[in-house]
C-alpha cells in the first residue's frame, strides 16, 4: 500500500464525522494495481456496539488479475448493530466497467433498501442491468426482483423479471423472461 491519506473529523463515541480515506493498492498475486478513494459520514456507539456509514462513496480504479481499465464504485448508506445481530443498507447503488482482453463489461446494481435481523430478511425492489460488449456482438441484461422477505439463510421474492438483449454477427435474441416467484436457501459447507 502506498499514498495513505487519511482525514477525520472529531472520532468520539455518539458522534458523527466525516472521513476520507484514499491509498493506492499493489500486489503480484493476483496482479493487483489499484488507486480507491472512500468518503463517508462514520457514527459509532460502542456501548451499543452499532455503527452506521452515511453518505458513502467508495472509488476504485485500475487492475485485477486479467480485468484493466477497471472503474468501480459503490454508495449508499449502511448500518450494523453488533449486538442484535441487525445489518441494513439503504440507497445501496454498485457500478462496474472494466475489459478482460477484448470483452468489455458494464454491470449496475441499485437496492433502496435491505434489512437483515438474526431472524428476518427484508427489501425493496432491486436491479441489476449488465452488458457485455466483445468482438462479435453484445449481451445485454437486465434483472428485476420486485422484493425479497425471509430470512438471512432462506428468502423470497415476487416475481422476478429478466430482459435479455443479445446481438451476435446476424443473430439478435430479444427476450423477457417472469418467474412467478423465487426461493433461495443458503446453507454453509462444512
Amino acid at each position: 500500500m502506498s499514498g495513505f491519506n487519511l482525514k477525520t473529523g472529531r472520532i468520539a463515541n455518539g458522534v458523527p464525522t466525516k472521513v476520507s480515506l484514499s491509498l493506492a493498492i499493489k500486489g503480484n498475486q493476483p496482479k493487483l494495481n489499484l488507486d480507491a478513494d472512500l468518503k463517508t459520514q462514520l457514527t459509532f456507539d460502542l456501548d451499543k456496539q452499532q455503527y452506521a456509514l452515511e453518505g458513502l462513496v467508495l472509488e476504485a480504479k485500475g487492475q485485477v488479475a486479467d480485468i484493466n481499465n477497471l472503474a468501480a464504485k459503490v454508495a449508499g448508506n449502511a448500518t450494523a448493530r453488533l449486538k442484535t445481530g441487525e445489518f441494513s443498507a439503504g440507497k445501496l447503488s454498485v457500478a462496474l466497467t472494466g475489459a478482460s482482453g477484448k470483452d468489455k463489461f458494464d454491470v449496475k446494481l441499485d437496492a433502496p433498501q435491505l434489512d437483515f435481523t438474526a431472524d428476518k430478511a427484508s427489501g425493496d425492489k432491486v436491479t441489476v442491468v449488465a452488458k457485455i460488449t466483445h468482438p462479435q456482438g453484445t449481451t445485454g441484461v437486465n434483472l428485476t426482483l420486485p422484493g425479497i422477505e425471509g430470512t438471512a439463510q432462506a428468502f423470497k421474492s415476487g416475481a422476478m423479471t429478466l430482459d435479455l438483449d443479445m446481438k451476435q454477427g446476424d443473430l439478435t435474441v430479444k427476450r423477457q423472461i417472469d418467474v412467478a416467484g423465487f426461493r433461495a436457501t443458503l446453507r454453509r459447507s462444512r
